[in-house]
């Protein structure tokens, strides 16, 4: 009776978060470190290089809640806005996560959080996931070669971390979405169809694109032809660029969709985006979301990357033959909230 409630309560919250079509999304980093190597990914190159950052391990519970509640009493955060616990680092290593999944809870969040899946986190006997409404599962691959050449990690042991993490979710309530975004690279591509019957055995939504330089400066330098010559050709061996490359460039203008949310580090600072992660200024000094707004129009780094870069190109781009699953109720989804109601 207990899950089944929880059901009901997960379903209300659900259906009120859907009464706002253009949610905002608040991204708030837990952890400030990642422990992949992702030759692509801004924090992955920083790893691989040994560049070592000033930044705290991770967000305190205190110091979490008291975020939550600015961004609620600003505006920046309301109903209709998902919470998402992390914006380029890996929220499974935060030593205190069942605590932060309960302040998120408390304080009314829809949450949400992106893992590659190499660690399980840390929950307690009292574990409650019900406002977790999607989690997402960020893999290179799906073997132990792919693995070696990006994320570097157990291929074996992340396959058993991701099926861990949705059944122990689904038996603490949470009746969200399960997302493999899986990354496709010219070394991978074998690999799609096993990754989609492996993702489909678990109810979880299949989610394939091409992989990309998630790094704005590099992508720019890339577009600018100044891309140096060991990285352009890393490139050109393991990526797809074409594909996202193929969108038409837009003329240069003053709103970018990132604009409207809102990304935090681990210190408290509100970095421009999920692309790029320069501090725009501590996240007390913006008093309401036209402020923010107002200092993305006026940085130059926004207007640098609106004016050389179309920001769809870093937009994840369908694979061909496969479609982006979404996060619809059908009937599969269905089965496994009953089943987990039931458990």
């Amino acid at each position: 009776m207990t899950q089944f409630l929880k059901a009901l309560a997960a379903a209300k919250r659900f259906w009120e978060y859907k009464r706002y079509p253009s949610a905002r999304g608040v991204e708030v980093e837990i952890t400030g470190a990642c422990n992949a190597r992702c030759y692509y990914c801004q924090v992955g190159y920083d790893n691989l290089k040994q560049i070592r950052h000033e930044k705290k391990a991770y967000l305190s519970v205190d110091e979490f809640q008291r975020m939550i509640r600015f961004l609620k009493e600003h505006g920046f955060l309301t109903k209709g806005d998902r919470l998402v616990l992390n914006v380029w680092n890996e929220p499974c290593l935060h030593p205190e996560f069942s605590k932060i999944i309960k302040i998120g809870h408390q304080e009314g969040c829809l949450m949400s959080l992106n893992t590659n899946g190499s660690i399980r986190p840390r929950i307690s006997d009292d574990f409650d996931a019900v406002s977790i409404g999607n989690v997402g599962f960020s893999m290179p691959g799906f073997s132990q070669a792919s693995y070696d050449r990006i994320h570097q990690f157990d291929f074996e042991r992340i396959k058993s971390n991701i099926e861990w993490i949705v059944k122990t979710f689904r038996e603490h309530g949470c009746f969200g979405f399960f997302m493999l975004r899986f990354h496709v690279y010219r070394f991978n591509v074998h690999e799609i169809e096993p990754a989609r019957k492996w993702a489909q055995s678990l109810g979880v939504c299949f989610q394939p694109y091409y992989a990309y330089i998630n790094d704005s400066l590099r992508m720019q330098q890339y577009l600018r032809g100044e891309l140096s010559g060991e990285y352009l050709a890393n490139v050109s061996k393991d990526l797809f660029m074409d594909r996202h490359c193929a969108y038409s460039r837009r003329e240069a203008c003053c709103v970018c969709d990132f604009m409207s949310n809102v990304y935090i580090d681990v210190d408290g600072f509100v970095i421009h985006c999920c692309l790029d992660s320069t501090r725009m200024g501590c996240l007390t000094d913006f008093e309401s979301p036209e402020q923010l707004v107002k200092a993305h129009r006026n940085s130059r780094i926004c207007k640098k990357c609106l004016a050389d870069l179309n920001h769809c190109v870093m937009r994840p781009s369908p694979v061909d033959g496969y479609v982006l699953e979404k996060q619809r109720v059908t009937s599969k989804y269905l089965y496994q909230a009953l089943k987990t109601c039931f458990l």
